[in-house]
């Protein structure tokens, strides 16, 4: 029996996590892991201190973990770790992502099953990723590799593929015969000696003990009339000049930050107003693990439509954090009991190449309940964030307060817990 794989080369990984920081982990301003997960937000760590890691995001339907060979099925949960060994399958309703540590991503389909073969990184930052696909469809997105002794590779029953591109489809059936379909770049794909070239928008295929067929042009779908969806009720959104005043205390630091909106800008199709923070001095904060680092500028990107933010720049002393949020199921509504929605986060580095996914589950928990800041008091929706099954922050929202939050604590990106009290606010 012939073995398929899939083999891309990674972006060498030189940088330690880095850590959510207020108003900028999530979105609607939520960010943290537990303290034992926290990545560190300094950049003086080696490649080799990352842990490999693939981590479940968005599972929906039926959707099962086994750790090990011998271990029974078990339910999968957001923000469960898959180790090597591990196996994850979905039914005939499932599907799941699967979030890899240099910024890869597998999108699995129902009725299908994947093994985790292979996760590591080297000193020098090469990572290998290796998994077999058993049965069913994946759709596989690979983080942009230059290291050429890094690699992406996925065995199937039936053929052997190395990708030049970052985007491929990857089909097994219930015999093991396997199709590939090129979506960016370009795939070499073997079968019993024999190769092919499979360019973007072709595709091939190979029969289990047999040989791939001459690449062709993947049909183009009949388009499906998409139904208008129905519009998210406007929350209002403030103007330019707009400015909210906040207080801040960090163990026994008590600080003022002052943030303005500064304009607006489309990401990713999103209407959004930009906020902007700057402090001098710099803040210093001081991760669960003990690593300073210091905080010259904050900027965030929230939605005019839902408030919810899609993405932030946060300037350090030594480098520049970016992180941009990807909303999956659930629509965000900070003003309805009961709403839940569920998003993945990709931080990167402007000094170095660094792609960290990271899940979040959001809650809103508790509506009209009366939250006294210095600005005064406010019937608020209380917004839990939720990450790895532990809570991560919670933010009070008022509608009276048209775009930010009244309050908010931070209980685990930092050694010490840090609260956010609205101390004043201009609307414009």
């Amino acid at each position: 029996m012939h073995k398929s794989r899939i083999i891309i080369g990674c972006i060498t990984l030189v940088l330690a996590l880095s850590l959510l920081i207020p108003l900028v982990g999530c979105g609607g301003g939520g960010t943290t892991a537990t303290p034992t997960a926290t990545p560190t937000p300094t950049i003086t760590t080696t490649p080799s201190s990352i842990v490999p890691s693939c981590t479940i995001s968005s599972p929906a339907g039926t959707v099962q973990v086994q750790k090990g060979s011998t271990s029974p099925w078990t339910n999968a949960a957001a923000g469960m770790k898959l180790e090597i060994g591990d196996s994850l399958k979905t039914g005939s309703d499932g599907s799941a992502v699967l979030l890899f540590f240099d910024g890869s991503s597998m999108e699995v389909k129902a009725n299908s099953q994947i093994l985790v073969s292979e996760m590591s990184i080297t000193g020098t930052g090469s990572t290998s990723i290796g998994l077999n696909q058993l049965v069913g469809n994946t759709i596989n997105r690979v983080a942009k590799l230059v290291d050429s002794s890094s690699k992406y590779e996925v065995d199937t029953p039936a053929a052997a593929a190395v990708v030049r591109g970052t985007v491929f489809d990857l089909g097994v059936d219930e015999n093991g015969d396997t199709t590939i379909k090129s979506e960016e770049g370009s795939v070499s794909f073997t079968a019993s000696g024999e190769t092919v070239t499979v360019d973007q928008g072709f595709e091939s295929s190979a029969p289990v003990g047999g040989t791939p067929a001459t690449p062709v042009l993947s049909p183009t779908p009949t388009p499906t009339p998409t139904p208008t969806p129905t519009p998210t009720p406007t929350m209002g959104y403030p103007g330019i000049g707009s400015q909210y005043v906040y207080k801040y205390t960090y163990g026994t630091e008590i600080t003022q930050w002052t943030w303005t909106v500064t304009g607006n800008e489309m990401v990713a199709g999103v209407d959004c107003y930009i906020l902007g923070a700057a402090f001098s001095p710099s803040l210093q904060r001081v991760d669960p693990l003990g690593s300073a680092f210091a905080i010259t500028a904050l900027t965030v990107w929230r939605s005019k439509q839902n408030l919810a933010q899609y993405k932030a720049v946060m300037e350090q002393s030594a480098t520049t954090m970016n992180y941009v949020e990807t909303y999956n199921d659930g629509t965000p509504n900070m003003f309805v009991v009961g709403s839940t929605w569920s998003f993945d986060e990709i931080q990167s580095n402007d000094n170095v190449v660094l792609s960290i996914p990271m899940s979040y589950e959001v809650s809103v928990a508790v509506g009209e309940e009366k939250i006294t800041v210095p600005a005064g008091t406010f019937n608020c929706y209380k917004v839990e964030f939720n990450r790895g099954g532990s809570l991560a922050k919670t933010e009070w929202w008022s509608p009276d307060v048209t775009g930010s939050f009244v309050k908010a604590v931070d209980i685990g990106t930092y050694a010490s817990t840090e609260t956010q009290e609205l101390v004043s606010y201009s609307l414009k």
